[in-house]
């Protein structure tokens, strides 16, 4: 089964953080790592931007959606009309002028009627990241001897020494890295038994 081709951007920037190669983890790999740390974002409500027009007269004509970072919207900018769809007050389909499905920031050539809208699915790059690094490193544990002896001869002398393959370690230590900028979802509960203050 092949990824899906909206994935593509995502799975391009999981690869470039982790240094991870088609042979190391195929697009399917990637894309399930990044499928464990998505979010849909339901008609959740954009953050306006003013921007001062002539006469100073203020507009909104720029959005973002404030919770994506450090997340990425599927699709491929530009040509991939299902990746998400922004709606205004009266859940009619809105068409940005431009789009930055990396930042989650829309701009509109006139002022749509707020609030402006979006449903889509977004990803944690991040905890992909790190997923995948772990995986990488255990792989690397489990398939070769941490420690391995080697020897130089010069001038009828022999040396001898242990080497250790550092490759898994150094994949843990850019986990550990990554963790520190993954999403983090707070909710509260509230026991209906219990005064609110």
């Amino acid at each position: 089964m092949a990824a899906r081709s909206t994935m593509a951007a995502l799975i391009t920037k999981v690869r470039e953080l982790t240094n991870a190669a088609a042979g190391d983890f195929s697009d399917d790999q990637v894309q399930a790592f990044l499928d464990r740390h998505r979010i849909e974002f339901r008609y959740a409500y954009l953050c306006e931007h003013e921007t001062r027009a002539a006469g100073g007269a203020v507009e909104y004509k720029t959005f973002t959606l404030p919770r994506l970072a450090p997340r990425m919207i599927e699709g491929n900018a530009g040509d991939d009309p299902d990746a998400y769809t922004l709606f205004d007050s009266s859940y009619s389909p809105l068409t940005p002028a431009t789009e930055d499905l990396v930042n989650g920031r829309w701009t509109f050539s006139a002022q749509p009627t707020m609030p402006v809208q979006i449903l889509c699915w977004a990803y944690d790059l991040y905890a992909a990241a790190v997923d995948l690094l772990e995986e990488w490193a255990a792989k690397l544990r489990a398939s070769q001897s941490q420690t391995t002896l080697k020897a130089v001869e010069d001038n009828g002398q022999r040396f001898e020494w242990q080497a250790t393959d550092t490759r898994a370690t150094s994949l843990s230590a850019l986990a550990d890295t990554y963790r520190s900028r993954m999403c983090i979802e707070t909710t509260s509960i509230t026991d209906t038994d219990c005064n609110a203050w």
